[in-house]
């Protein structure tokens, strides 16, 4: 029968033929043609866990504290009064109705200028096409988005390492913080005004000694109390905290009990200098130049008026169109890191590079 049908209480050889596929598990290439989960978990996608845990650290709060000011321009200069001269000073009668301007000098102040170029710190992400749109259909993750996220992750980490350790006169040629192309970090700042010391035999009294490294800057420069900072890794803010008597207090009988370090400072009559905790203070490996030698022990002090993010443009992103079946996305930034109190004819500054405290767990 050409319609498949039964005649005399018997299936047509077509029938036949399709129900033995059928019970048999093979088609006429075969392939099993019943449609179960064989099928359909190699056609779609097993059950995924939509929540990516990223195990990379991805924080630099110690960007935030940085003051960023708008520079137009290819550099930025500014000045520095290192030195002015005493008053005429006390007089007599005579002396004071008399020639000054013969018998004494016209007072003057020093007054330099030093010039910093801004730098380019750029990222490439190359996406495929395959790859953006077999994740849209997952209704799963976008992979630009993806991509971008973790490159202004990468981005925000290395400057923070360059503020803190940039030394482009490593000249490493490898497009990292000691490339002659990257920005001067603190370190260097101190380093080119004499101001680093070595800490690796304090290992108690770390208060005392900031405290005491504190007074001694405030006496002997511009910097204030009021206008100081310390920048402290981790584990140097958990080794100050464990110097105070921790006090746990409670409100009530349910309330939670609230132990470890927050809001660290040195309080004085005359002002009150913050401790910064900084995750990028740590010991890097790698490099050549004041890098090799980084510590978690390391304490940068500095004056908040005058370490600047000079920037021209800030982290944006630009489309370079597509390769192929790819799309290509560069993440740029240009800035400068500014230590406004350098003075380096005078090898003179507010930057004070604390080397290596000798600090527990670390």
């Amino acid at each position: 029968d050409p319609h498949g049908v039964v005649e005399s209480g018997k299936a047509s050889e077509r029938t036949t033929r399709a129900i033995d596929r059928l019970v048999s598990g093979d088609d006429a290439d075969g392939k099993r043609a019943i449609v179960d989960d064989g099928i359909v978990k190699d056609a779609a996608p097993i059950e995924v866990d939509p929540l990516i845990v990223d195990v990379q650290r991805s924080a630099a709060p110690e960007l935030d504290v940085i003051t960023t000011v708008a520079q137009p321009g290819f550099s930025y200069q500014y000045n520095v009064i290192s030195n002015r001269d005493a008053p005429v000073g006390f007089l007599s009668n005579d002396q004071a109705h008399g020639d000054l301007e013969n018998n004494f000098s016209n007072q003057s102040f020093k007054l330099s200028d030093e010039t910093v170029s801004h730098i380019r710190q750029v990222g490439l992400v190359k996406v495929a096409d395959f790859s953006q749109r077999a994740m849209e259909t997952l209704d799963y993750m976008d992979p630009r988005e993806t991509s971008l996220g973790q490159a202004v992750i990468a981005h925000t980490l290395q400057q923070a390492r360059a503020m803190f350790y940039g030394d482009p006169d490593q000249t490493s040629g490898n497009e990292d913080i000691e490339d002659g192309d990257a920005p001067r970090g603190l370190a260097r700042f101190a380093e080119q005004a004499g101001n680093t010391t070595d800490k690796s035999s304090v290992s108690s009294g770390f208060m005392e000694d900031l405290l005491n490294e504190a007074t001694t800057k405030i006496q002997n420069s511009g910097l204030t109390w009021d206008r100081a900072r310390y920048f402290v890794s981790p584990f140097m803010y958990n080794a100050i905290y464990e110097e105070a008597t921790p006090v746990v207090r409670l409100d009530g009988y349910d309330a939670d009990v609230e132990f470890g370090p927050q809001g660290i400072a040195l309080s004085t009559e005359q002002g009150t200098i913050p401790f910064t905790y900084s995750p990028n203070i740590r010991s890097y490996s790698g490099f050549n130049g004041l890098a090799s030698n980084s510590d978690p022990g390391d304490v940068f002090l500095i004056d908040d008026l005058a370490i600047q993010k000079r920037q021209l443009a800030p982290m944006s992103t630009v489309s370079l169109g597509r390769t192929g079946l790819a799309d290509r996305v560069a993440l740029f930034e240009y800035y400068s890191f500014v230590d406004k109190s350098l003075d380096t004819s005078n090898s003179e500054s507010h930057t004070e590079y604390l080397k290596a405290y000798d600090i527990p767990n670390a």
